[in-house]
């Protein structure tokens, strides 16, 4: 998404991940759903510390279309 003044706008997406080996769920919010969770699956280097354990993770639901990180976290 462009303004005006040809500057890119990102999208902030909140997202559920589940472990698939315990009973834990972790909520984050991030521009790229999809990169974070191969950060968080060690894929790609990256990952939060709170997901080291419990993993792997799988998106279980992303809500999307927050213009800013304070609208995400507010979620």
């Amino acid at each position: 998404m462009e303004n005006r003044d040809s500057q890119i706008l990102f999208m902030y997406q909140v997202y559920l991940l589940e472990s698939t080996t315990q009973n834990r769920v972790y909520i984050g919010f991030s521009t790229n759903s999809q990169k974070r969770l191969r950060r968080r699956n060690r894929e790609i280097s990256g990952g939060a510390k709170r997901t080291i354990k419990g993993g792997p993770w799988k998106i279980v639901c992303v809500v999307e279309g927050f213009h800013s990180k304070v609208h995400a976290l507010r979620f």
